[in-house]
């Protein structure tokens, strides 16, 4: 039996997309942010025909608070 993969497909691809942007856009330990790559992810998913409107001003609705980082040397 052929184990069923989400990724790939068709089916379901410009919500995979919105997911994709709302994971890179709010981890800021990624290296690609500011590269285009979000809103290049966002314009593919609405080509598509996804609802995208929780990025209509670039960022994702819900941003979480960047955590406060402490280092002790």
């Amino acid at each position: 039996m052929a184990y069923d993969r989400m990724h790939g497909q068709e089916k379901g691809i410009a919500e995979r997309l919105l997911m994709w942007r709302r994971t890179l856009g709010t981890e800021k330990k990624y290296p690609w942010l500011g590269t285009g790559i979000c809103d290049d992810l966002v314009t593919a998913a609405k080509l598509l025909g996804a609802d995208t409107s929780e990025f209509a001003d670039g960022a994702p609705a819900a941003l979480a608070p960047a955590p406060v980082l402490e280092f002790d040397l």
